[in-house]
């Protein structure tokens, strides 16, 4: 939601929290039949059923030691860090059993995100549908999966 803003030189202001519809129409006044709907769904529940449906060969063939970890850099001198200390083999076999408990349960909730390329220039976009995922007690992580319908293929 975008909010008129009258100081520091900017004529709006993006709120910093999220609305559900019944919110939008509680604090704004925005009729419910006024809002978008997902154009989409079937896309997104194809998309997840494709990914649910490799995930034991996604698993085992990815090459975990290469993928990016995307953090956040909140400050440049921040004085407080968190180190999780993990060998590949303890990570693969927590990931494997939290997946595959969750697939048995039918509880897998992947969650779409779309996804903007960094040129705005350019108007590329995706999905990504990210997983989150327990690995450790108290440390969980978000594992963010990309279907390529070109390829037909799923990658993380």
């Amino acid at each position: 939601v975008m909010t008129p803003q009258k100081h520091r030189g900017f004529r709006w202001q993006m709120e910093a929290k999220l609305f559900t519809a019944k919110d939008l129409n509680t604090a704004y006044h925005v009729s419910l039949n006024s809002l978008p709907v997902l154009s989409r769904p079937a896309v997104f529940d194809q998309h997840t059923e494709q990914i649910v449906n490799r995930l034991p060969e996604l698993l085992r063939r990815t090459n975990w030691s290469k993928i990016a970890i995307f953090a956040p850099q909140r400050e440049k001198n921040n004085k407080q860090r968190m180190t999780l200390s993990i060998i590949k083999q303890v990570f693969l076999r927590s990931l494997w059993e939290f997946v595959t408990q969750k697939k048995r349960e039918s509880k897998l909730n992947l969650i779409p995100i779309v996804m903007f390329g960094a040129n705005p220039n350019v108007n590329k976009h995706w999905v990504e549908y990210v997983q989150i995922v327990r690995i450790s007690v108290n440390v969980d992580i978000g594992v963010s999966f990309v279907y390529d319908a070109d390829k037909d293929d799923v990658f993380v």
